[in-house]
């Protein structure tokens, strides 16, 4: 399920054209993925109520929280990191179903990339429906 979530974000922003987008879940380093700034979508919490069953498919409700990571290239200012995000993230992630709002954004630099990262935190929810066996 975590994968699937993890992906459908990743679809949506890629299919806008961004790229350099990435799932927290691969196991490229994050320092030679790509240079300019770098998208990575990850889930932080998942909670899911019980399963609503019919003939043929199980229906699992859940609530997620979706963490959007930003690293800058070296030497960028926090102006373009906001920029970036208020331009060509947000407003693709905001048109997505599952999306219900940011529950948090900072700024800060992050000692082992040596770059300067924007995280968001965003909640989301849905249903996730799989086939019965």
């Amino acid at each position: 399920m975590t994968d699937s979530i993890v992906s459908s974000f990743i679809s949506l922003l890629k299919d806008s054209g961004l790229k350099n987008v990435f799932s927290s879940f691969d196991n490229i380093p994050s320092a030679s993925k790509a240079p300019g700034i770098v998208t990575v979508i990850g889930i932080s919490s998942l909670s899911s109520s019980s399963p609503i069953y019919d003939a043929s498919s199980v229906y699992c409700p859940f609530n997620a929280k979706i963490s959007v990571t930003l690293a800058a290239p070296p030497y960028a200012c926090a102006d373009s990191l906001y920029n970036f995000f208020d331009s060509s993230v947000f407003p693709i992630i905001a048109t997505s179903s599952l999306y219900n709002g940011i529950s948090q954004l900072n700024i800060h630099q992050n000692q082992n990339l040596c770059r300067l990262v924007l995280e968001c935190t965003f909640d989301c929810s849905g249903i996730f429906i799989s086939k019965r066996s």
